[in-house]
């Protein structure tokens, strides 16, 4: 087994954690039972029992990456909502597995695809980053106001429930 500043890579590290902790609270926000979650699950295609259910709110299960979008998808959340303390003050340090701690504001900045983490990236680095982590059609520095007039440039359409034929 490898470490990483004392804990293996067999445990459940700060961002696992965190998961847990913001499925547990999510759940109870919307009143789901780990049973109807884990039946949510099912109908996706992604099964988990609820008794993993619990144990990755506890922290003592770790998730694939399919298991933690697919949770984001049945609670109505995004994967960073799962991955990060949302109820947080931004200057409270936030432990970033393989990293650190950072201010919760950093925190969510890398997350959403920002910033870099501080210190990881040199200026030039930096100023690229936006570029590295978004798509062509994302990408700040990319696109003009002149793209926008253009067809492929045509904002997203959502799905509005009022417009359901």
């Amino acid at each position: 087994m490898a470490e990483n500043s004392g804990r293996t890579y067999s445990s459940i590290g700060p961002t696992g954690q965190q998961i847990g902790q913001n499925v547990a609270v999510i759940r109870g926000q919307q009143g789901v039972t780990t049973e109807q979650l884990a039946q949510r699950l099912t109908d996706v295609g992604v099964p988990i029992k609820a008794s993993a259910i619990t144990k990755v709110e506890k922290g003592q299960r770790r998730l694939t990456v399919d298991e933690l979008v697919a949770l984001a998808v049945v609670l109505d959340v995004n994967p960073s909502a799962l991955m990060l303390p949302v109820e947080v003050d931004r200057d409270r340090p936030v432990e970033i597995t393989g990293h650190g701690e950072v201010p919760a504001a950093r925190a969510w900045q890398w997350v959403d695809g920002h910033k870099p983490l501080p210190g990881r990236a040199s200026r030039e680095q930096a100023e690229q980053f936006d570029q590295a982590v978004r798509p062509w059609w994302l990408r700040a520095n990319t696109l003009t106001v002149a793209d926008l007039d253009k067809p492929r440039f045509r904002p997203l359409d959502y799905d509005d429930p009022e417009n359901e034929t």
